[in-house]
């Protein structure tokens, strides 16, 4: 792998895994634009861990109160740790389950659909924000019933072009969360959902051997932490100041495209 690939890939994770536009679409469809063979696994992991230390860094405030309060013994703090472990479970039974249906679905076909699809869900969903008044802006008040359904949103977004960050807030604001709290809720999640991701690629890495390069991988896992550092950010200003049509559009854009260099 050359560093301008790595850095390439870094750089696609880090935006697009917390942007709602997919990271594994954007990952299948890249080595496909380029001509590149596809990432090394060993790679996927210092991608996933970069991405995974974005999260840390960017809400280590939220993550330390809810720590301290879980050492407090604080019974809400507990609850919502159950919720985040109960929404995960739908991914990972799914993930665990449906390996080669995914696996046969990772098509440029398959991601141009995906993208306009749940691209015109995300738009209304910001249409149902602004229409109602009265939402939650606390993320850690998500109980179990929306945690679960929110979960099994994040479970499709194994589908390549769907988006977790995208699928899991607009769940969030159908469930009556503020854009803001749906896409904290959403980062939060993305927590044992990425560190599940990345250890269950480490464990193929470990059958397999390191197949990448020292440098690419550290070129890769760097960017994907600063870039994720950035999205998490661009995202939070995003659902605070604009509109999240933008996404959408972009995601039709996008689809077009493949559809027509990709699709045969």
């Amino acid at each position: 792998m050359t560093l301008t690939a790595a850095f390439v890939l870094g750089l696609i994770q880090g935006l697009t895994e917390f942007l709602p536009v997919s990271s594994s679409g954007h990952l299948i469809l890249a080595p496909a634009f380029f001509g590149w063979a596809e990432q090394p696994i060993s790679f996927d992991v210092a991608l996933h861990m970069g991405t995974l230390l974005a999260i840390f860094f960017a809400l280590r405030t939220d993550i330390i109160a809810l720590v301290r309060r879980l050492l407090a013994r604080d019974i809400g703090a507990w609850k919502f740790a159950g919720v985040l472990v109960l929404a995960t479970i739908p991914a990972v039974i799914f993930g665990g389950l449906g390996g080669d249906l995914l696996d046969s679905l990772r098509t440029p076909k398959v991601i141009a659909f995906m993208l306009v699809s749940w691209g015109v869900l995300l738009s209304y969903a910001e249409i149902v924000s602004r229409r109602v008044r009265k939402t939650e802006v606390d993320p850690l008040k998500v109980g179990p019933v929306r945690g679960l359904i929110i979960g099994v949103v994040q479970a499709f977004a194994l589908l390549p072009g769907t988006s977790r960050s995208g699928g899991t807030l607009t769940a969030g604001i159908f469930l009556g969360l503020s854009r803001e709290a749906a896409v904290r809720f959403s980062f939060l999640l993305g927590i044992p959902a990425i560190l599940g991701a990345g250890v269950k690629t480490a464990y193929d890495v470990s059958k397999t051997g390191i197949d990448v390069g020292a440098l690419p991988l550290l070129v890769g896992f760097v960017t994907s932490l600063l870039v994720g550092i950035f999205a998490i950010r661009l995202l939070l200003l995003v659902t605070r100041r604009w509109s999240l049509h933008v996404f959408t559009a972009y995601r039709i854009a996008l689809a077009v495209v493949v559809w027509l260099v990709l699709v045969r």
